[in-house]
């Protein structure tokens, strides 16, 4: 499944729900923000591929291709990625040894 999002932002945050959780509608639904709904899909295994259609202006990931593994980050429980992109890292997303991952 691919989706192609236009936005200024990448919206690749993570919720305050445990990975547990993700494949919850009520608890997704409540836990997630316009932000952080993209990780949550892709890790419930609804999305494959993310393709983002930024301006040249928005400087949050780099242009390219990147293969980021999303996962449940065995110390949180939380949905974590394998990606040490400074996007990433400045939000404390990134984890190693994630568990139930995805790509």
């Amino acid at each position: 499944n691919v989706m192609v999002h236009f936005d200024s932002h990448p919206d690749l945050l993570s919720p305050d729900l445990p990975a547990s959780q993700a494949r919850d509608r009520e608890a997704l639904y409540n836990a997630t923000s316009i932000g952080s709904f993209l990780l949550p899909l892709a890790f419930a295994g609804h999305l494959r591929k993310l393709v983002w259609v930024k301006q040249p202006w928005c400087t949050q990931i780099p242009c390219g291709q990147h293969r980021i593994v999303v996962g449940e980050d065995p110390a949180s429980g939380h949905i974590r990625v394998d990606s040490t992109l400074p996007y990433f890292l400045n939000e404390g997303l990134y984890a190693t040894g994630l568990l139930n991952s995805t790509t």
